[in-house]
């Protein structure tokens, strides 16, 4: 499920197995470096585990929801993104600010529209990056890049592009079917990845990640 890469793309080691087991996973949804070591999002158990690059089971962390996405904001907190909610008559937000340690909420951003989020939410892509030591977040059909911090999230960029109203005036019609909101889509120009640089690759076909570093050419 998860290999460790040298720069000359050969293959060190595998590090992390798939199965129900305490120190495997069954549904991988995202990964984060942090430090020396590797945090896991685990989508069916609902979890992050954190490893080392031998492998080393660290710690596991219940996050008692099912997430997509997550990135380590400190050395305790971590931003956790879901898709869509799982309860309606629950008020669900799209970003979440988790303490690993005391495994707890401590910040909830961006509610979710469950209609919306049910009908749209194969547009509910989104990008959790780091730019400048601040975590960065953009989501499919919107217009605005966030900074998170622990307690806030502030407007980084309002994105500007044509037909950007005709867009936002699709994704909230709520009478279009897929087929015709996809098709609308195509016309309206969508801005679909916002990321400072490609730190990993995935294949959720495959429930496979490939993790690598990026290495900057010293040209002195």
């Amino acid at each position: 499920v998860l290999s460790v890469y040298d720069t000359k793309h050969k293959t060190l080691k595998k590090i992390l197995s798939k199965g129900n087991g305490p120190k495997e996973i069954l549904a991988l949804g995202d990964v984060f470096i942090d430090g020396k070591n590797i945090g896991v999002l685990d989508f069916f158990k609902k979890c992050i585990l954190k490893i080392d690059l031998d492998g080393t089971h660290l710690n596991s962390y219940n996050v008692n929801d099912y997430f997509h996405d997550v990135i380590n904001i400190s050395a305790n907190d971590a931003v956790l993104y879901k898709e869509v909610t799982s309860n309606k008559d629950v008020e669900q937000y799209l970003l979440t600010i988790y303490s690993l340690p005391n495994q707890k909420v401590k910040n909830q951003f961006l509610k979710i529209d469950p209609i919306l989020s049910e009908e749209r939410a194969f547009t509910s892509l989104t990008s959790l990056y780091n730019y400048n030591d601040t975590v960065c977040f953009f989501q499919v059909c919107s217009d605005t890049i966030y900074n998170i911090f622990p307690d806030r999230l502030e407007p980084r960029y309002i994105l500007n592009y044509p037909k950007k109203e005709q867009f936002k005036n699709i994704y909230f019609n709520k009478s279009y079917d897929l087929i015709k909101f996809g098709e609308k889509l195509k016309e309206s120009g969508l801005i679909m990845r916002s990321e400072e640089h490609t730190s990993e690759l995935q294949s959720h076909s495959f429930i496979s990640y490939a993790v690598f570093c990026l290495k900057k050419k010293n040209n002195t």
